[in-house]
Parts: structure tokens; C-alpha cells; sequence
């Protein structure tokens, strides 16, 4: 009945994983640079890129290719994958 709540929910949401994620880097940094990414991880990032960010409103299709070297590199990209989300949110507010 109220998308704009439905939006904000899912904003809440996904804010909340951005900074779960980015509090997890910035305590286990170091650690996880030493270890090595999953293929599925390199794969989803570098390879099978499919629609993988076509539905961003911050940034055109295809703009973002992130290297993935580590396990660091996998957790940082999907900490800024829920950024993307929680922007979307907000646009689709509007």
C-alpha cells in the first residue's frame, strides 16, 4: 500500500549490512588479506558479470569491475555492494 515505506525499509536494511561489513574490514583487515578469495567470489567480480550492476542508479552499467586479489578484496566489494543498494533505496524514495 506505501512503496516509500517498503523503500525505506529495505534502505534500513541494507545500510545496516554496509556498516557490518565495513565494521568486519576495518577489524580483520590484515587477516583476511592473507587469504585467498573464493573462486565463486573472483568468478561473480571478474568473470560472470551478469547484471551485476544494471540496477545501480549511482553509476552507469559496467562502470565498476572490481580486482579481486584476497578474501579482503571479496568482503570490501560487497560492503560497497550494499551501498549501491542503500542509494537505490533512496533514489526509488523519490
Amino acid at each position: 500500500m506505501k512503496p516509500n515505506l517498503a523503500y525505506n525499509l529495505s534502505e534500513q536494511i541494507e545500510k545496516h549490512a554496509y556498516e557490518t561489513y565495513d565494521k568486519f574490514i576495518k577489524e580483520n583487515g590484515e587477516t583476511l588479506k592473507t587469504l585467498p578469495a573464493p573462486k565463486i567470489a573472483v568468478e561473480y567480480y571478474q568473470e560472470k558479470t551478469f547484471m551485476f550492476d544494471d540496477f545501480q542508479s549511482c553509476r552507469e552499467p559496467g562502470t565498476r569491475r572490481p580486482v579481486i586479489r584476497n578474501l579482503y578484496d571479496v568482503f570490501f566489494n560487497i560492503r560497497n555492494d550494499e551501498a549501491e543498494h542503500f542509494k537505490t533505496m533512496i533514489e526509488a524514495q523519490d
